[in-house]
């Protein structure tokens, strides 16, 4: 029987919480078929850095 999850790759990215340039953090979210984003919910900090700037950055690499 074929594995089917022979034909997968992962690739983990682990970017700092903010950043200057995020040019190739862009390229690599148009790559992307899936993120995952991991924050501390119980930091009022990280909650707002996901809200202000993780989510509108993947939402600008990715128009529709």
């Amino acid at each position: 029987m074929e594995n089917k999850l022979d034909n997968y790759s992962t690739c983990l990215i682990d970017t700092p919480g903010s950043f200057d340039d995020d040019s190739e953090i862009k390229a690599k979210i148009k790559q992307a078929n899936a993120i995952l984003l991991l924050y501390d919910m119980s930091n009022e900090e990280t909650v707002s850095s996901m809200r202000d700037s993780w989510l509108p950055l993947i939402n600008s690499a990715n128009p529709k």
